[in-house]
């Protein structure tokens, strides 16, 4: 899957990302932020949920610009990730 990251054809990323997600596979973060500036605003989202989900600390400085995003959608699910991440308990 890792190989779909970095290599893959952009409709590919979303569902790499959820495989991965699915294995607990935490991407380095040079692959997580190229894949952020090249992502459409649907990979933005998935990557979103992948690190809330796998409680990607790491990824904390790449999402935060997404926050200002002048998109809606992936706005308001990075600062919703980005609160999560900041969290001191997770269940």
């Amino acid at each position: 899957m890792l190989h779909v990251i970095r290599k893959g054809e952009t409709y590919q990323w979303e569902s790499a990302l959820s495989v991965l997600q699915d294995w607990g596979f935490a991407l380095p973060p040079a692959d997580f932020s190229s894949l952020i500036a090249r992502g459409s605003s649907e990979v933005h989202v998935a990557a979103l949920h992948y690190a809330a989900k796998l409680g990607g600390h790491a990824y904390t400085d790449v999402l935060t610009p997404l926050a200002a995003s002048p998109n809606p959608w992936v706005a308001a699910e990075a600062k919703k990730t980005l609160k999560s991440l900041s969290d001191p308990v997770r269940f």
